[in-house]
């Protein structure tokens, strides 16, 4: 298997540059081109031909299925270094599952509600800019790891605890492989214009619960909404599911 790195200077390639905050609290950027990208593919090139090789590497994929949780570090022939990790060939479906494989998109819309204002201050001005990462659970039952790989991130809105997000659509082969029983997590962070971003709470889902929990009440019914807690197991907000429908490919 080769992997190249290019610097992509058509900027219509990518669909979605983010600034993610992935759990134990560290920032990094995401970047995702058209076709055969995270979020599905959009039918068009992933590089230009213009585009220059920043560094490239030979591996073989069973080389990085031998080290600890199937994830390895890569040294580029020019320079700099890239991470790979490996989640879909080694974790099928259990034959013992009871929810058959699913294919299309989810097509998802969420809001906040109550959310935690950790900047209102001494004087109580001002509120939080928040957003949300969706990330689905990988397991490497050998080694006894367990990671959450972002898939998704919300735009952030500034000052405001009860946010509407945009809805948004990812495929379902990325994002649960399929298994809408597999287990997700939706994270809420607070976005800092200076500084790490601050992360308010947490719940675990799957794609079968976010459809299950969709609001019946209207947006700010409390009554199928999930509750998010923090590290201490205190309420930081809930989250109003307005739409999850699963769209067939």
């Amino acid at each position: 298997m080769q992997i190249k790195i290019h610097d992509s200077r058509s900027s219509h390639n990518i669909i979605n540059e983010q600034r993610t905050s992935v759990d134990g609290h560290i920032n990094q950027t995401n970047a995702t081109l058209m076709g055969g990208g995270l979020f599905g593919t959009g039918g068009r090139e992933l590089y230009k031909s213009s585009d220059p090789v920043m560094g490239e590497v030979n591996i073989e994929v069973s080389e990085i299925l031998k080290k600890e949780g199937q994830e390895i570090k890569l040294d580029l022939q020019h320079s700099g270094s890239i991470y790979v990790h490996i989640t879909q060939s080694i974790e099928p479906l259990s034959s013992s599952a009871t929810t058959p494989l699913q294919t299309g998109y989810l097509n998802c819309h969420l809001r906040g509600l109550d959310l935690e204002n950790i900047e209102k201050g001494l004087l109580g001005l001002g509120a939080i800019d928040p957003y949300f990462v969706l990330s689905k659970k990988y397991t490497d039952h050998i080694n006894g790891i367990t990671k959450w790989i972002p898939v998704y991130r919300s735009e952030h809105i500034p000052n405001i605890i009860n946010p509407y997000w945009h809805p948004f659509s990812i495929d379902l082969e990325p994002l649960c492989h399929n298994n809408t029983s597999k287990t997700l997590k939706i994270s809420l962070w607070d976005y800092e214009k200076r500084g790490k971003d601050r992360w308010l709470g947490e719940v675990e889902v799957t794609v079968d619960w976010l459809k299950q929990c969709v609001t019946k009440g209207g947006n700010a019914s409390r009554a199928e909404a999930l509750s998010v807690y923090d590290d201490e197991q205190e309420e930081v907000g809930l989250i109003v599911i307005l739409k999850a429908d699963i769209i067939s490919s």
